[in-house]
């Protein structure tokens, strides 16, 4: 796995694919949004070796983030600590977003870090498209799940409901055979 000073990462309980990682930033902030351009610097080019282990294993990726703007809040996803999602998957992630949150169409492009703080939540994707951020005063738990599981004929979409430890456990293992 990679970590770093600035982070670690492990894999997603409740992985839908294998090869799916979380990457957390050691210090404690509730979206990456929060950190200052050093620190995401510094997170950026961990996610960066995250996501070139992921596509090397496994292929191409998407990524994404619930960004929570406050402690306890849904978008946080039962987690009020910043984490980025690295996926093995190729799909356009807007589009899949659409079929379960028809609301969420208006994405503006970013480049280069997550987003600046706006006081909203948001979500913020990158695919083959490139990087997007949507946000709202609120938005529901696990959006990015439930477009993710709805793509691939998953019932059960909830971490929580079901953690997949089989998935965890493959990951993992993968992994260390290549460390």
């Amino acid at each position: 796995m990679v970590s770093n000073k600035d982070g670690y990462a492990v894999p997603s309980f409740g992985a839908m694919v294998e090869g799916w990682l979380v990457i957390f930033p050691r210090e404690h902030v509730l979206s990456l949004a929060d950190l200052d351009e050093d620190r995401w610097n510094a997170f950026g080019a961990l996610v960066e070796s995250g996501r070139r282990l992921v596509e090397e294993q496994y292929g191409a990726t998407i990524s994404f983030e619930h960004g929570s703007s406050g402690a306890g809040r849904p978008a946080a996803c039962g987690v009020d600590h910043a984490h980025m999602h690295i996926v093995p998957l190729d799909i356009d992630l807007r589009t899949a977003i659409a079929a379960v949150e028809p609301e969420f169409v208006d994405w503006n492009p970013v480049s280069g870090r997550v987003c600046e703080p706006t006081g909203n939540d948001y979500l913020y994707i990158r695919d083959r498209s490139g990087e997007w951020v949507a946000s709202r005063e609120w938005i529901s738990s696990q959006v990015i799940r439930r477009a993710i599981a709805a793509h691939l004929d998953i019932a059960i979409w909830d971490w929580k409901a079901d953690r997949r430890i089989d998935i965890v456990t493959a990951t993992r293992d993968r992994f260390r055979s290549v460390a």
